[in-house]
């Protein structure tokens, strides 16, 4: 009786939507699509500068079509009478709108902070850490954004609360039902709107960015990632029997020495070898005169990291942000180290950075025998010049030292630099040059190409006064490329285009390759490996290169592909000059023809034979070749966790039992070799069995402590395949790694430390047992000599003031402005020239400071910079005086110093806005008391002038 009742209301016939659904759907969609809609708005006005309808058109046609899709389904969800489904359904309506109406502000508060919107992967990473990416979301976001977060939830509620509490929610019930033609009618619409939004052309320039749905975007990825997850698994048992390289080598086959020198971010438009007159590289150019300069050279995943991997062990890189190829042992022994460690050649890897990305490890899985970084070399005398580490000349005696110690033995040696890594820093005792880019960003980094350059001749020179140079042959690559707003984006881990992927590159031995010459086609640095087994005569019996001796031909359609170093950006493939960009879905897929476009300035995309047809072909066999690599690496990864987690007691080296807290107790650990010369390496084997499950916040260290401090020796169990959170209770876990020794140690006994912390308290687990050496919660496993002589001591102060001899002078330097300020009576601030004081987000600022020694300056007096916005943040610029080779101590009365500051404004943690600039110094802790005509704060500082930081709007 009700269903005929409600059927001669609304005039008979089937009834599939009422009104009150329609209604509450079009109000609670109305509010996402306008905050879309506003959002747009001001993500298109930020990345142009302006607002231009038609692009606001384009950039909105996903998101409308997806409001009338979201609108078409809640219409009908809200439309079911039956009151339990309803209430369920209904309250899943609510919350899902609020959801996405949160995730798109959030995405547009990361956008605005990182020039980049959330994806899959972020959000996954949100979930994980939610505190810290909410922190870097709200670092661009101001403070009026904030409330609006909480404004979403309260549109919603007052939805909520008028169409199902108010006395509203009588009146909509009343609108009865809607007829089967008026659904049709809505249906219709629905999806001409997404037929539309299909065929709306993108938008041209910047704009591009923004083109995409955000919420629809990241639900296709996760369901993306579920579907290769499966494919994934299916691929994984076709690689693991296809890793192993056998050679054969000739006995009467040459043994030249091989050095490879990775330059860093060296893409070929930056060097005079390819650009004749750029001045940056002048002995690169000088030394291709006489050198196999290759034309077409590319880098598989543009980050240094991996670009190792592809460069000296021959296969594609782990292709995203995971350290996979880290791991202890992971990588088959078919690189170029173990190669020629199986002929009789003696390994060694140089870099003057810091052990990041646990690069020391990464070089033992390739088969180096010898590793140094930062901690290995002689400090003084060396310019701090990045957050990675040192100027490049503190490895060159230590690397020349090491290759004229391999007298009974070929040597392989290679060195990787960094000054042209972000930030550009070109140590001031080197000096700079102005070159005329406009770009300031990119005049750092030319200079810092340019110190390099010098680097590799002092390397050269060194090598020819050994007497190496006869019997060696040099491979001189850049890592990857570099990026300065070519195509909107910076750096290089997203750059697919030619300024980030096309390397320098050349070949030279006065003996083996007399002659010039140029190597033609597409080559890359999976190349590397076959070349120098095609130079050494070496035969492939099994197994296959997956690159090509650049000392042969390629066929004119090579394949190669490439990926960003961000999970699930973009990727690449060239098939011989063309070469297709896919940013997954983010932006429209690209074609060029590098053939007769090397800047990448002419799209062909839908043009031509490059339409759809050969865009999904190409996207296809892109994501195969992504699919195929992750297969290959989880094969890889699944091998080396095998026998390590047991469900029975194993065998230990050495008994010892402690427990921390009441989740994990230490069985056993050994030590090899229980004593150590500097420069060495310790492999180290715990047991543990786990006995409670932890917090997905615990996580283990491991420090070795030092007789002037301690080394940080963490890293995640099992080779980074099985951290802390995702043991068992009564699983064994054999976890066994490397430690180093750094080859300047400074001598005494290193003692082994470990223990357990909870990343958001802080705090260690409590450790218990008896008879054990604990400090701090801390478990000292073993102490260990350390005999033997460290390495080479740096420069002396007499060398330390000959190197910065043009930055000390006797007369008054100029300066642009007067400093005001005298420092304990000791230190007088003559003059300041703020020279780059308006700048984005990761750019640099720079200034000039002269200052005059009045008095003997004890040590331990201190340079302070400070940045102080008026809101109170503040930015810790603290610098020691010419990149720390002259501290004040080292300055004598009456002499002026000129000292150059450049200011990295990092993007995570400098917000736009106008700062202050205050200096001082001090001894200790206590600030030196300051006097004169300036502005002099109650600490002491005293104020220079103001610096503009603006956001940055490229991706990085």
């Amino acid at each position: 009786m009700n269903s005929l009742k409600a059927q001669s209301q609304t005039g008979g016939g089937r009834q599939w939507l009422s009104g009150q659904g329609i209604v509450i759907a079009a109000a609670l969609v109305g509010v996402f699509w306008i905050q879309t809609l506003i959002i747009k708005a001001i993500e298109l006005v930020h990345i142009s500068g302006s607002f231009n309808f038609v692009s606001f058109l384009q950039i909105t046609a996903q998101d409308t079509a997806v409001a009338s899709g979201l609108f078409l389904v809640f219409a009908i969800l809200f439309s079911i009478r039956i009151k339990v489904l309803a209430f369920i359904v209904k309250a899943f309506c609510y919350l899902l709108m609020l959801v996405l109406m949160i995730l798109l502000a959030g995405s547009h508060g990361y956008y605005m902070a990182t020039g980049s919107h959330l994806s899959a992967f972020t959000v996954g990473v949100w979930l994980e850490d939610l505190a810290t990416v909410s922190k870097i979301a709200a670092s661009e976001a101001g403070s009026w954004k904030i409330p609006l977060l909480i404004l979403q939830a309260v549109l919603v509620g007052s939805l909520v609360v008028t169409f199902h509490v108010s006395p509203l929610r009588h009146k909509l019930k009343r609108l009865g039902q809607i007829k089967i033609s008026s659904f049709l009618v809505a249906l219709a619409v629905s999806v001409a709107l997404f037929i539309v939004a299909a065929f709306v052309p993108p938008p041209s320039g910047a704009a591009r960015d923004i083109n995409r749905s955000v919420p629809t975007t990241i639900v296709s990825e996760f369901v993306g990632d579920l579907f290769g997850e499966a494919e994934v698994e299916l691929l994984m048992d076709s690689y693991s029997a296809q890793s192993v390289l056998k050679l054969k080598a000739s006995p009467d086959g040459p043994r030249p020495n091989i050095v490879i020198i990775l330059y860093e971010s060296l893409n070929w438009k930056s060097s005079d070898v390819y650009v004749p007159g750029r001045n940056t590289t002048p002995f690169l150019a000088k030394l291709a005169e006489k050198s196999l300069v290759v034309e077409n050279h590319y880098t598989i995943v543009p980050h240094t990291s991996k670009a190792i991997v592809a460069s000296l062990c021959g296969f594609p890189p782990y292709p995203g942000v995971e350290r996979i190829e880290s791991m202890p042992g992971i990588l088959p022994k078919q690189c170029i180290a173990h190669m020629l460690s199986d002929l009789g050649y003696q390994t060694a890897f140089f870099q003057p950075a810091v052990n990041f990305e646990n690069r020391s490890q990464l070089v033992k899985n390739m088969g180096f025998e010898t590793f140094r970084g930062l901690t290995d070399m002689p400090l003084e005398g060396f310019e701090q010049t990045s957050y990675f580490g040192r100027e490049d000349l503190i490895m060159l005696e230590p690397t020349l030292d090491w290759a004229e110690a391999q007298k009974d033995a070929p040597f392989f040696l290679t060195v990787l630099t960094l000054a042209s890594h972000h930030n550009y820093v070109t140590p001031q005792s080197f000096g700079r040059i102005d070159y005329p880019d406009e770009d300031p960003d990119q005049r750092n980094y030319l200079n810092a190409i340019r110190y390099l350059d010098h680097f590799v001749e002092e390397l050269y020179k060194g090598f020819e006064a050994r007497g190496l140079l006869d019997n060696t042959v040099f491979f001189i690559v850049g890592d990857h490329g570099e990026a300065f707003a070519e195509h909107g984006r910076r750096q290089h881990d997203l750059i697919m285009w030619e300024e980030g992927i096309r390397c320098a590159s050349l070949i030279h031995s006065p003996t083996y390759f007399p002659e010039p010459g140029r190597i033609t086609g597409t080559r890359s640095h999976l190349d590397i490996l076959p070349t120098i087994a095609d130079l050494l005569e070496v035969e492939l019996v099994e197994g296959e290169f997956e690159g090509t001796s650049m000392l042969g031909p390629v066929p004119k359609d090579r394949k190669l592909f490439f990926s960003c170093w961000f999970n699930k950006q973009c990727m690449a493939v060239r098939d011989g000059p063309i070469k297709t960009i896919y940013h997954f879905n983010q932006q429209p897929m690209e074609v060029y023809d590098n053939s007769t476009d090397e800047l990448d300035e002419r799209d062909l995309a839908g043009k031509d034979e490059y339409g759809s047809k050969f865009l999904y072909a190409k996207k296809e066999e892109m994501l195969d070749w992504r699919l195929q690599t992750l297969a290959r690496y989880r094969a890889w990864e699944n091998a080396i966790s095998a026998g390590k987690i047991l469900e029975e007691k194993p065998e230990v080296g050495r008994k010892l039992e402690a427990r921390f807290g009441d989740a994990i107790e230490l069985v056993g650990f050994d030590v090899k070799p229980e004593r150590a010369r500097p420069g060495q390496d310790l492999a180290v084997r715990y047991v543990f069995h786990s006995l409670k499950k932890t917090s997905r916040d615990i996580a283990f260290f491991v420090h070795v402590i030092k007789p002037d401090g301690i080394l940080n020796a963490d890293h995640v169990p099992v080779g980074g395949s099985h951290p802390v959170p995702n043991w068992r209770p009564g699983q064994y876990i054999i976890d066994e790694h490397d430690i180093h020794i750094p080859a300047n140690w400074p001598g005494g006994p290193a003692k082994i430390g470990i223990g357990f912390w909870d990343k958001k308290t802080g705090k260690r687990l409590a450790v218990s047992g008896d008879k054990l050496e604990v400090r701090d919660n801390r478990l000292v496993i073993a102490t260990i000599p350390v005999v033997g002589a460290g390495a080479r001591v740096g420069l002396d102060a007499d060398a330390i003031r000959s190197k910065v001899a043009k930055w000390i002078r006797t007369e008054v330097p100029p300066f642009d402005q007067p400093g005001g300020a005298t420092f304990g009576g000791m230190i007088e601030l003559t003059g300041v020239t703020l020279k780059r004081t308006d700048v984005k987000q990761a750019g640099t600022a720079e200034m000039e400071y002269v200052f005059k020694a009045l008095a003997d300056i004890p040590k331990g007096v201190s340079l302070r910079v400070s940045l102080v916005e008026d809101n109170g943040e503040v930015i810790v610029a603290d610098h020691d005086p010419i990149n720390g080779l002259l501290p004040p101590d080292l300055w004598r009365v009456g002499e002026y110093v000129i000292d150059q500051h450049l200011i990295h404004i990092d993007k995570g943690d400098c917000k736009p806005g106008t700062y202050s600039v205050w200096l001082g110094f001090q001894k200790g802790r206590e600030w030196l008391a300051a006097t004169g005509d300036g502005r002099i704060d109650e600490l002491g500082r005293v104020y220079l002038g103001e610096i503009i930081i603006r956001p940055r709007t490229e991706l990085q």
